[in-house]
């Protein structure tokens, strides 16, 4: 779309020019020009936009990282690593406090989720609602449907279809255009508008997102593949630039560090690189930053910050141009995203709930050994004292002492013995260190040690409360057993190489196996794996 306006220095965040004349021409003009960039003859519409405000709060650097809702605008294979079917919305006031008074405004609605995909792999759909609007006088709008599909272990490729939609708005003025050559009004519509103030085009963005290690992703995107005419003049060419985006991301468990770049032609070639850091901690909340630079001197520094409770997350991302566009508080973006279903068990709580099971595992085989030499020598006093009762009753009464006092004897020693015995025992179980044996095992021999003591006349409730602790213990490391497992099958379905498959396998063999707990299905799952089975 072409619109003659008188020449000023362009606004779009490519060009850099500083602007010293803010507020010299109609909102509906700097409208036009901050979207389609214009100085003298226009930019097209649909100009690369931030989506969301986690890509603003990184600079936009996301094409390798793109695993959310928002993987339809800058990825669609990004899609398939959405962990949990996702509704996104934000909003985001774009350069606040200009002194015209404009209130230019994007609104974003986005979804995704995984599916079963074509030929039996992982697949995943999302939607896509774009609002650009100065109210009353200009909207874009754009429509999408995103599709990706799993290619193999390392290999996602997506698609978005969409519908794009300028409209233009009337007020007085637009309704009697002014001949930039001479000044004077026209006493009617541009001719460029002449035809229809509203346009209506399909385009096709595609994308893909290669895992090079399990740390390592770049990705590709390109959009507006088809570069549809946008013009509202029917003897006007307008066509929506191409827009080539690629990136590398390297992910920890809690840091994201990605380098993206993003090339466009129209009339010239345009470049820009961007930078963003995004750091998560374990109570749910996360910091990002980003800076980015390209041609047309463009600068920019970035910002943002999100809180995730539960089901819940909202993001604000802040972009500040240190070149171009002067006088303004940047550009703000809020959102606010939910998530259905089960969340997956992430790794990081998987290790640290391994890691206190071990700890636990360690403890209760350092108690159940030292139990074992509390049985090993209260079994033997228990024992000699009973040898020494049957030979008195075969001895029958001698002349310094009759049976009964010996008896009586026997008895008192025996009474001091088993209460040295449970003295032992209770020193024992506070002290109880560097015990072996899978938790099975170590419950059937706590079980035999309450049945001993109780026939030795002991008081067993320690015991009994250990046995309790070691049952509650198992059903608990059962239960791990099963969220490992269930972990393991979503990265499955996420995609993981076979290598990483085989190691979290052997880990969790390793690991469980040594507790007692029956591993059948991880037995089975890595012997198939290494007989080369996919």
């Amino acid at each position: 779309m072409r619109i003659w306006l008188p020449p000023h220095p362009p606004l779009s965040p490519f060009q850099g020019e500083r602007i010293k004349e803010r507020g010299s021409f109609r909102a509906a003009g700097l409208a036009v020009w901050l979207v389609l960039g214009v100085g003298g003859t226009g930019w097209c519409a649909f100009e690369p936009a931030v989506v969301g405000a986690r890509a603003a709060g990184v600079s936009e650097a996301v094409v390798a990282v793109a695993d959310d809702a928002t993987a339809g605008y800058y990825n669609p294979a990004g899609l398939l690593k959405v962990p949990q079917p996702e509704l996104m919305a934000s909003y985001s006031r774009l350069f606040l406090g200009l002194d015209d008074g404009s209130q230019l405004g994007r609104s974003v609605v986005m979804y995704g989720q995984q599916l079963k995909g074509l030929r039996g792999r992982k697949g995943a759909v999302g939607l896509q609602y774009l609002l650009f609007q100065l109210p009353s006088l200009y909207k874009e709008e754009t429509v999408g449907v995103s599709y990706a599909q799993g290619w193999d272990d390392r290999l996602n490729l997506g698609v978005t279809g969409k519908v794009l939609r300028v409209s233009l708005g009337g007020d007085e003025f637009t309704g009697n255009a002014i001949n930039p050559l001479t000044g004077a009004t026209r006493g009617g519509a541009d001719p460029v508008i002449a035809d229809a103030s509203r346009r209506t085009r399909l385009a096709a963005d595609v994308g893909a997102q290669w895992r090079i290690t399990s740390a390592y992703t770049v990705g590709v995107s390109v959009a507006n593949l088809n570069q549809p005419n946008i013009a509202l003049s029917s003897s006007d060419v307008d066509r929506v630039s191409r827009v080539y985006r690629f990136g590398v991301a390297r992910r920890t468990r809690n840091l994201t560090i990605a380098l993206d770049g993003l090339e466009r032609k129209f009339t010239r070639e345009d470049f820009r690189g961007s930078l963003g850091i995004e750091k998560w901690w374990g109570h749910g909340l996360a910091v990002r930053g980003g800076f980015g630079a390209g041609s047309r001197d463009f600068r920019a520094i970035t910002v943002g910050a999100a809180y995730q409770y539960r089901a819940f997350q909202v993001d604000y991302g802040f972009s500040y141009p240190i070149t171009g566009i002067t006088g303004t508080a940047g550009t703000h973006v809020f959102g606010f995203t939910v998530r259905f279903g089960t969340p997956p068990l992430d790794e990081a709580t998987l290790e640290a709930r391994l890691e206190t099971e071990v700890a636990a595992r360690q403890r209760l085989e350092a108690e159940l050994q030292e139990a074992l030499a509390a049985v090993e020598q209260t079994t033997k006093a228990a024992a000699q004292a009973q040898t020494e009762v049957e030979t008195l009753r075969k001895q029958g009464e001698e002349p310094a002492l009759s049976t009964a006092e010996r008896l009586a004897q026997v008895r008192a020693r025996q009474a001091g013995e088993a209460k040295q015995m449970q003295r032992v025992l209770e020193e024992d179980l506070a002290r109880w260190q560097n015990r072996k044996g899978t938790l099975p095992e170590r419950l059937a021999l706590v079980q035999r040690m309450i049945q001993k003591y109780q026939r030795w006349g002991l008081d067993p409730a320690r015991l009994e409360g250990e046995r309790e602790e070691l049952q509650a213990q198992l059903v608990r490391i059962q239960e791990e057993y099963q969220l490992a497992w269930r972990y393991y099958q979503k990265l499955v379905q996420g995609g993981a190489t076979v290598p990483e498959r085989r190691e979290l396998l052997e880990r969790t063999l390793k690991r469980y196996q040594a507790m007692g707990v029956e591993v059948t299905e991880v037995q089975q799952e890595l012997t198939r794996l290494q007989g080369g089975q996919p």
